[in-house]
């Protein structure tokens, strides 16, 4: 099938001219810091970024998507321009989409050429007022692959090996020691899904025996992903800190597994970090021998191939001695001649030669169809040899059509199994999620009550302690107006006997 032929659309990246200023300041010109991002599907490429630049030159940029011929007819690039921020997100100074239907002739040898082309990017409307004719250089070539996919159920294992990683981004923060992360990797393609331990600690961390298998086919090597994502574990939610999709068919080709780095898509939360992350993998294709039909499958086939011949032998022999019997004039009959002719409504009821050879024919066709044999012709209606002919094809034609029938049922039936477990998969991972959420809800109940506890005991701590205050103040005397009377004649009677002393 010519749609799974694999290809390779090589990309190369020259330069950019006029583009849009995104950062502006007071003592030099506005400029821009411009990096091209490029993706098909989920195959995604950057460029370096070149400082202060608004005319970028890329000379050694090449990227290679890994893709199917009949991708060629279906997909699109999409380019983006960005200039890269370090205080806030990067803007998007000019997009550009290229459909890959153009670069399809190039397998077919009408056009082998790559030659470079100017592409005219489109600036976004914050700036327009710029007045800006921005346009990116790109030669954009197509590379025939090697093989051909037979079947897409020739069975395939992909095993993945995971060594380590390097240069990861730090999620986690601390007063008294170096930002670091808890990194643990996650390996899916479409519903498999396998997960490596959490390594404590390390911002270049190793693993020891980390090998995972996934159960492909061979179609799904030219059409399916390995979606790699790296995260930071922590006691809450966990945080992401790479990201890589690699298509499968560069594996399928690859005469041996090779020890190789991959780079790491970084968020931009942690792009600040200015981190190169990477991530080691050898990545192996196992093809097992082809799985053959038992001896009774064989056996079957091989007696319907037989009665197949035998049919296409009897009825060119049939035909043939069909027309020589109609080209030669009939024998002449005594007791025909003497006697008036036969109506032609009435039809002999004994079989002659050839009515036992056409209903042999009709008995080998019904053998096909699993239809019970005619014993003999009761009617014998005379044809000629090409209204013979067109029955036969008709006859042939029934028996095609019926097979079609067959081979539509089975293939409805297959894709209705892979949408049930399509939909068993989709309702597992639903539960899963709403397990989660529960979890999570009750979680959060559970600290509040625990909240609302420690309120109550720290109010009724209060409570005591504002009670014992109030118990071990001093009272402050207060003097009755009869005690003052008393004290005012006192020092009156004092005065009095100072006086007399006197």
């Amino acid at each position: 099938m010519a749609t799974y032929r694999p290809c390779t659309l090589r990309v190369h990246v020259h330069k950019a001219t006029d583009l849009a200023a995104a950062d502006f300041a007071l003592l030099r010109k506005a400029t821009s810091d411009p990096y091209v991002l490029l993706s098909i599907d989920r195959q995604r490429y950057k460029t370096p970024v070149l400082i202060r630049e608004l005319n970028p030159v890329w000379n050694s940029c090449v990227y290679d998507f890994n893709l199917t011929q009949g991708d060629l007819y279906t997909k699109v690039l999409d380019i983006q321009v960005m200039d890269e921020d370090d205080l806030s997100a990067d803007d998007i100074i000019g997009t550009l989409a290229i459909p890959l239907a153009q670069f399809a002739k190039q397998i077919d040898g009408i056009d082998s050429s790559a030659k470079m082309r100017a592409y005219n990017l489109n600036v976004p409307a914050e700036f327009e007022r710029q007045k800006v004719n921005s346009q990116l250089y790109l030669s954009i070539e197509v590379i025939p692959g090697e093989h051909v996919v037979d079947g897409s159920f020739v069975p395939r294992l992909l095993k993945v090996e995971l060594h380590g990683a390097t240069d990861l981004a730090a999620a986690d923060f601390a007063l008294l020691r170096k930002a670091t992360s808890d990194p643990y990797v996650i390996f899916a393609i479409d519903g498999q899904r396998h997960k490596s331990p959490v390594v404590s600690k390390d911002l270049n961390p190793t693993w020891e025996n980390a090998v995972y298998e996934f159960h492909l086919t061979q179609g799904d090597m030219f059409t399916k992903i390995l979606d790699v994502q790296v995260y930071d574990h922590d006691m809450n939610d966990d945080d992401l800190i790479g990201t890589a999709s690699l298509p499968l068919a560069q594996f399928e080709q690859q005469n041996e597994p090779k020890r190789r780095s991959f780079p790491l898509t970084v968020p931009d939360a942690f792009r600040k970090q200015r981190v190169n992350s990477q991530l080691v993998l050898t990545i192996s294709v196992e093809k097992p021998e082809p799985v053959h039909a038992d001896e009774e499958k064989e056996a079957m086939i091989q007696k319907m191939q037989l009665e197949i011949a035998q049919l296409q032998a009897s009825s060119r022999s049939l035909v043939t001695k069909l027309g020589r019997q109609m080209s030669l004039p009939p024998p002449a009959s005594p007791k025909a001649e003497a006697g008036p002719p036969p109506s032609p409504s009435r039809q002999p009821s004994i079989e002659c030669e050839s009515d036992g050879m056409r209903r042999a024919l009709v008995n080998e066709l019904h053998g096909l169809l699993m239809l019970p044999k005619i014993e003999k012709f009761h009617k014998f209606k005379p044809v000629t040899q090409d209204a013979y002919a067109a029955k036969l094809e008709d006859e042939i034609e029934s028996l095609r059509e019926e097979l079609a029938k067959q081979k539509a049922t089975h293939t409805i039936a297959h894709q209705m199994k892979e949408a049930d477990e399509e939909e068993v998969m989709r309702l597992r991972d639903e539960i899963a999620l709403h397990k989660a959420t529960l979890a999570a809800t009750q979680k959060m109940m559970q600290d509040q009550l625990v909240r609302e506890e420690l309120q109550a005991q720290e109010m009724e701590r209060l409570k005591i302690f504002t009670r014992s205050l109030s118990i071990h103040e001093a009272p402050r005397p207060v003097l009755s107006p009869r005690s003052k009377s008393t004290s005012a004649m006192a020092h009156n009677d004092a005065d009095e006997e100072s006086a007399l002393w006197l």
